[in-house]
Formats: C-alpha cells, structure tokens, sequence
C-alpha cells in the first residue's frame, strides 16, 4: 500500500519517523495498514509503540532495519504490500521472502544476500531454487546443522563437505549417518562418541556394524 495525494505526503512530512524524506513511490506503512492485512495483534501493538505517537513509518533501508532491531517483523509485508526490494537485500531473512513470495524465482541478487546467512541459504536452496548450488551449498556449511539438512533435502546425497561440517556436532554426524549415508563411517562415529547420548544411539540403529 503506497500513500498517494500531495495533500497525505505532505501531512505524512510532518508525522513520518524520524525525519524522513517521503517520496513518490515510498512505502508507507501506518497501523491501518497493518490491521487491514490482518496483522497480529502484538505486531500492531509493538509497531504503535515504535512509532511513539507518530502517524506511519516510510519503509526506507534505514528504517527497515531500525523496525527489525525493535523486534517488528517486517518480512510480514512481503507479499501483501508493495514491499521496496531495496530493503530486502539488506537482509538473508527478507531475501529469501522476497525472492519466494515476489518474485517467486531465483534471482541472483536475492541469492547473494539469503547465503549470507545458512539457514536462510538452505531455505532458498529447497523453496526458491529447488536443485543443489555450490553457492548454497557452501553457505549452508557453516552450520551442522544446516549442512546436514542441505545433504538431505538438497542434495539428496552424501558428500563430503556437507558431513565434515555436520561431524562437528554429535547430533547432527548421527543423523547424517542415519539420514544421509544410511551407514555407520569412522568419521561419523568418531564424532558421535562425543556425547555418550549419541554414541548409544548410534551403536543401538547400527548395531555392530
């Protein structure tokens, strides 16, 4: 929803967090905004308090990120708003949502940013790319975790790189093992003898093997 009418920027001027220049094609989001796209009732609370009085907020860069260091989930308007993809490239998170619900195709750009983060790199990787990357592969293998969910929703293989990294946690080197591989390995085993819990799992799924 973009605000339109000399007579509303020039009133939103005067009212707009904080000191913002308003333009043409800005985003303006009000609390009508967001309770007519049925926002939850704590964002809309929290996003008066962010606004301390004042009638709306143009959705900027800076501002973006001022919402979302108050706890405003501003990747909410993705897709129910004209959503600047500016802002969106500021951020993994809003990167992934754009690229899913606004341009409903991989693009370069999104890609770039949402592997900044391995979640959101794995996240793109299943839902906006839907086959396996170097680049989000390797975003995602900054984490166990997220390397070994890579391995078996992304891939849908084994390799090497994605359990190195999960063998850096117990948990996830047993589910690599479990899930990925679907065989006991030195590598996995040594690192499930990290923590007694996964070790037993381990011997109990494997047995002797």
């Amino acid at each position: 929803m973009t605000a339109t009418g000399g007579g509303v920027y020039a009133s939103l001027q005067r009212v707009l967090l904080p000191q913002q220049e308003v333009l043409e094609d800005s985003m303006i989001v009000t609390v009508e905004l967001l309770e007519s796209l049925d926002a939850c009732k704590n964002q809309v609370e929290l996003f008066k308090k962010f606004l301390d009085g004042k009638l709306g907020l143009e959705l900027s860069p800076s501002n973006a990120l001022r919402a979302k260091e108050f706890g405003l989930d501003v990747r909410w308007l993705i897709g129910k708003a004209d959503f600047p993809r500016e802002v969106a490239l500021l951020d993994p998170y809003l990167a992934y949502s754009y690229a899913l619900h606004v341009d409903k195709a991989p693009r370069d750009e999104t890609r770039e940013v949402a592997c900044k983060n391995p979640k959101w790199a794995y996240n793109y990787a299943v839902h906006v790319d839907k086959v396996p990357r170097n680049d989000t592969r390797e975003a995602a293998c900054q984490d166990p975790y997220w390397a070994y969910s890579y391995a078996r929703d992304v891939d849908k293989a084994p390799r090497d790189e994605t359990r190195e990294e999960s063998c850096k946690d117990p948990y996830c080197a047993y589910y690599y093992a479990q899930d990925v591989d679907e065989a006991p390995r030195d590598d996995t085993r040594e690192a499930v003898c990290e923590d007694p819990k996964w070790r037993t799992r381990y011997i109990q799924y494997f047995g002797g093997r």
